[in-house]
């Protein structure tokens, strides 16, 4: 049974995104050596930084307990940059992710200041006073529900404070479309269209937006989606409950989703 017939026989939409991020074709990986487990990255995928009652929040108080729990367990920060160039210099990194460029994860206020309960607060807060530890993370953005972290006045202001303080941007679709149901040709327009958007805010830096993310975490079946996918990005991050191994392919990058019932110590 092909993989589109087996799709539709468990679920369609459902079952597309629960795929796990093995190579092109349906064959289980081989198995990893103990030295190769010991170099996995565990990446992790926040939603929103806030008090509201939701799956996909983190209070502030919670998000800096995750920090102070990496740090004080020897995990350094690392970017998605890094990963793909195979130049991770921690023994023991942890990636943080972002999705859907929320409002509560970056709040300027009227002098642009950096609200100290939003997540660029408190990561700056928590990495300042700890030099150690690092500081980056990856802002996954779509621009239309959320207009790249909402106060759309200070759009082009916070895309550039974020690549001046050593953070990273990446691609989230410009709809935050659900690329197992959707053509190909309104897959490239909805991405290609959130490049555009990037290039009228930050210019010529838009060739820093290297990594895409998948919304939904639902990956398309198409081989040319793929293929289209690999000539514009180094790399793409999907959902999943495991860590990533160097070697592995670089557009089904897994990540440990952060929920509001989840736990560093489970996931971990």
């Amino acid at each position: 049974m092909d993989r589109r017939h087996f799709l539709k026989m468990i679920g369609g939409t459902a079952a597309v995104s629960l795929i796990p991020s093995f190579a092109r074709n349906d064959e289980m990986p081989a198995e990893k050596s103990i030295t190769e487990e010991c170099k996995k990255v565990p990446v992790l995928m926040y939603h929103a930084i806030d008090t509201k009652d939701s799956i996909y929040s983190r209070t502030p108080r919670r998000f800096t307990k995750d920090l102070e729990y990496l740090y004080e367990n020897g995990y350094l920060l690392a970017s998605i940059e890094e990963l793909v160039n195979g130049n991770i210099r921690a023994d023991k990194p942890v990636i943080l992710t972002f999705d859907d460029a929320r409002g509560s994860q970056f709040r300027l206020d009227e002098n642009n200041n950096v609200d100290s309960n939003c997540a660029v607060g408190i990561m700056e807060e928590f990495c300042n006073s700890h030099a150690d530890f690092g500081k980056t993370a990856m802002f996954y953005v779509s621009f239309s529900a959320n207009a790249a972290f909402g106060q759309r006045s200070k759009v082009e202001h916070k895309l550039n404070w974020l690549l001046d303080n050593g953070y990273e941007l990446g691609n989230h679709t410009m709809w935050h479309d659900n690329l197992a149901n959707v053509s190909f040709e309104r897959m490239k327009e909805s991405i290609s269209r959130c490049t555009e958007e990037f290039e009228k805010y930050i210019g010529e830096r838009v060739s820093l937006v290297k990594s895409f993310c998948f919304p939904y975490c639902a990956i398309p079946y198409r081989e040319e989606a793929w293929d289209y996918l690999r000539d514009n990005f180094t790399s793409a991050t999907i959902g999943g409950r495991s860590s990533y191994t160097p070697g592995d392919d670089l557009f089904r990058i897994p990540r440990y989703g952060i929920l509001r019932t989840s736990t560093i110590e489970m996931l971990l």
